[in-house]
């Protein structure tokens, strides 16, 4: 059994006109992103900001956050949760 773990970092954000992760930027299509959230049906409206050091804001505390993830090849994520429930540790994962 073995897992590898590919980390992608992430250098800069931006709202664009489709998802993507290319040489430490990531660009999220706002529309897409608000859909996965409100299929949530305890979710009954949300915005969503990008927020980076230095700006002149004010954020809540996180109560809960998750590390994006991706399986490669196959299986879930999170087997049991996110899927049937087997053997997690094997295969390759990739995370920002």
């Amino acid at each position: 059994m073995k897992l590898e773990l590919g980390n992608f970092y992430v250098k800069d954000i931006f709202f664009g006109d489709n998802t993507s992760y290319s040489n430490g930027i990531q660009t999220i299509n706002k529309e897409e992103a608000l859909k996965v959230v409100m299929e949530d049906e305890h979710i009954t409206e949300a915005e969503l900001h990008i927020v980076k050091p230095g700006d002149r804001v004010r954020l809540v505390p996180v109560k809960e956050a998750i590390e994006p993830r991706v399986r490669v090849g196959g299986g879930p994520l999170f087997p049991g949760v996110t899927g049937d429930l087997m053997q997690a540790g094997n295969g390759r994962t990739h995370a920002l």
